[in-house]
């Protein structure tokens, strides 16, 4: 974060017109869709160098999981946290396709995990306690691992390994959040999977025509909202 921090400053320092375009940007990040309805959209669409930048950005849905360290930085720069009374759906996709997997496969409508943690990103006005509820399944996880539930680092719950989809919810204190964008996810067991059903998975794939999974799966996610116990304080 602080390596694109300090750049977000010194073009700021060295172009004063550069405030207003990332202050507006700020604004579309944190703004409900649909985003080419907000005035910052407009006053942007006024630069064409910015043109393919806004064009994406305003046919999403949510913000895109990877502009979350842009939106935490600039509202670090402008020591700004605007917020709503909104839960947060931490598995909304920005776009109508789904979930994206590597290697070119279909798409899925819930959230496989592919490495050892899976991140997501809310935003709070001000710290305040929370739920967090999520639905999972560990498919190839060992029997008897269990998975970590965090939020900022530190672990709210702990989740035990299972094959079929189940559901929890995870009080959070307030202490544990921060003004801004938090971050929330899940620490995954090491899984073992079947390697002659991955191998028999993946021909069958290449018969179809799709490329191969390749890589093991961790864990999944069907389901998981932030819950807020004090309306106002969170944008999702």
């Amino acid at each position: 974060m602080l390596p694109v921090l300090n750049r977000l400053r010194a073009a700021v320092d060295a172009d004063p017109g550069a405030g207003p375009v990332l202050a507006g940007t700020l604004a579309l990040l944190d703004a409900p869709r649909p985003l080419w309805t907000h005035p910052a959209a407009l006053r942007l669409a006024e630069a064409a160098e910015l043109l393919p930048f806004l064009s994406g950005l305003v046919q999403t849905r949510c913000v895109p999981p990877e502009l979350w360290t842009l939106r935490e930085c600039l509202s670090e720069l402008f020591e700004s946290a605007p917020g709503s009374d909104r839960d947060a759906d931490l598995l909304e996709s920005p776009t109508a396709d789904g979930h994206p997997l590597p290697n070119w496969r279909p798409p899925l409508a819930y959230h496989r995990g592919m490495a050892r943690r899976s991140v997501f990103a809310f935003a709070l006005a001000r710290p305040g306690d929370l739920t967090l509820a999520v639905t999972y399944r560990m498919p190839d996880a060992p029997a008897g691992t269990t998975a970590d539930l965090l939020v900022n680092g530190a672990v709210v719950a702990t989740l035990p390994s299972c094959p079929q989809w189940t559901s929890t919810a995870a009080a959070v204190d307030g202490r544990l959040t921060r003004r801004g964008v938090n971050q929330t996810g899940v620490r995954w067991p090491v899984p073992a999977p079947d390697p002659a059903a991955c191998h028999r998975a993946d021909a069958e794939a290449l018969e179809r025509g799709e490329f191969p999974s390749v890589l093991p799966v961790f864990g999944e996610l069907f389901e998981a909202r932030v819950l807020l116990r004090n309306p106002g304080a969170a944008s999702g």
